[in-house]
């Protein structure tokens, strides 16, 4: 478990470092928004380790806000898919929230 997830983290890092380097910012939301289809854990340390290095605060929330976004579709779909009417319901609600929280961060934090 643990050797496997700082394995991931390696690799979004590497990936974000470079993505950052190459694509800049554009990069960063790229991998952020890729990496959050599976975790948000790596891609947050990941921007949050940067963002203390070679990325600014803005970005880092931004890249955090869609993966958490990204990663929050895809709980939903797969509830949606496999989970019972029932299931449905709640889950709509709950991570209905969180997405709804995660876009009214995201647009505070860019105007």
């Amino acid at each position: 478990g643990a050797l496997l997830f700082g394995l991931i983290y390696t690799v979004i890092l590497f990936i974000v470092a470079w993505a950052n380097a190459t694509f800049g910012e554009s990069g960063i939301y790229l991998a952020s928004s890729i990496a959050g289809l599976t975790d948000v854990d790596a891609i947050t340390i990941s921007v949050s380790k940067l963002s203390s290095v070679s990325i600014s605060f803005d970005i880092a929330a931004n890249a955090i806000l869609i993966a958490t976004i990204c990663n929050t579709l895809v709980k939903i779909g797969i509830s949606f898919w496999g989970g019972s009417k029932e299931l449905r319901k709640f889950i709509l609600v709950g991570y209905g929230c969180i997405f709804v929280a995660a876009v009214i961060g995201f647009v505070l934090m860019n105007l």
